[in-house]
């Protein structure tokens, strides 16, 4: 990703996986809510937690890739999509910040491990 364009593109993709990863997750944590007991919707909630933790691992690449693009190209995409727009801003100010991709890849397999406490807690 190396042009405006592409970044959009690629930017609007995600958009819409992210939604259907939300619709979806609410959909399975509404239904755990109802019944804790129930160990059935606590194991499709397992398997969510688990598939939502391995789509962004394989996905953390691109937040990698638009933190290494320069400024120049990460205005004209800026100035090019309103809707990519304040995602993008973010990215820029966070590039002093950014960790190693490898390292943000592992970071985000583990999301549901270290999210556990706090549903266990719930």
């Amino acid at each position: 990703m190396t042009t405006a364009n592409k970044i959009n593109e690629c930017l609007d993709e995600l958009r819409k996986l992210y939604q259907l990863k939300d619709l979806t997750s609410s959909y399975v944590e509404l239904s755990v809510s109802v019944d804790y007991t129930n160990n059935k919707k606590q194991d499709k909630y397992s398997k969510m937690i688990n598939i939502i933790a391995d789509i962004e691992s394989r996905l953390s690449f691109i937040e990698s890739e638009i933190i290494q693009v320069n400024d120049e190209a990460l205005d004209a995409a800026i100035s090019a999509s309103k809707e990519n727009s304040n995602y993008l801003k973010d990215k820029k100010r966070e590039k002093e910040y950014a960790l190693h991709p490898e390292v943000e890849r592992v970071l985000a397999a583990l999301s549901g491990t270290l999210e556990g406490p706090y549903k266990v807690y719930e």
